[in-house]
């Protein structure tokens, strides 16, 4: 929103009315949530490619860029980008070739006025260094950790305010290092429980889902 609302001042002050963003982090806590809110804002037109196609080529990566220069306010959405562009070590030839289409639209007609760029990867380490050190290719880089003790108490009391107690502090103990979607898949599967024994979900019931989430058992 500010973004939107500053575009007079980007203008006055000579500067690039454009935004790229690299969200990242372990799977689960938002990242795609967060672009799909992005994508739906009125004042945006947004763009994707599955770049996870073994058939994507160069053409398919300039033509997405062009069309959304020429349809501004655009969003252009790369998903999982450290998967289709890793490391020069880890890309094959085919891949270098659409990597360095890619470096060349983020700095020219992803450069335009008017285009976002939003990337997502779970382990920023193995993206090439040529992404990540390039000023102004992503302005923005931001970490979706795992929720803390706080957070996953929060989240699970959205869920359902009647998780009190004692053994609700050893479930938050527990769910450790777990994701978002982690937490809600235990909170699934404990009403799921609950429900086949006729009753309110329980802390209980969480705990014995969080049990076997642990274990491997989802």
């Amino acid at each position: 929103e500010l973004f939107f609302q500053r575009e007079e001042w980007f203008r006055q002050h000579n500067l690039p009315y454009r935004r790229g963003y690299l969200f990242w982090g372990a799977p689960g806590n938002g990242k795609s949530a967060t672009i799909r809110v992005m994508a739906a804002h009125p004042y945006i037109q947004p763009y994707t490619l599955d770049l996870s196609d073994s058939e994507e080529k160069s053409k398919d990566v300039l033509r997405m860029f062009e069309t959304a220069a020429h349809n501004t306010p655009a969003l252009i959405i790369l998903e999982d980008i450290d998967r289709a562009f890793p490391n020069e070590g880890k890309r094959t030839q085919e891949r270098a070739v659409s990597f360095q289409t890619l470096l060349n639209c983020l700095d020219g007609v992803g450069s335009q006025d008017g285009v976002i760029v939003v990337a997502t990867a779970n382990d920023p380490t193995c993206l090439d260094p040529a992404i990540l050190r390039r000023p102004g290719r992503f302005d923005r880089v931001v970490q979706f950790r795992n929720p803390d003790a706080d957070l996953r108490r929060q989240y699970y009391k959205r869920l359902s305010p009647t998780l009190t107690g004692e053994p609700f502090e050893v479930a938050i103990e527990q769910t450790e290092r777990f994701s978002f979607a982690q937490l809600r898949e235990t909170y699934i599967l404990g009403s799921q429980s609950a429900f086949e024994h006729g009753r309110d979900v329980g802390v209980a019931d969480v705990i014995e889902a969080i049990e076997l989430q642990a274990a491997g058992a989802l």
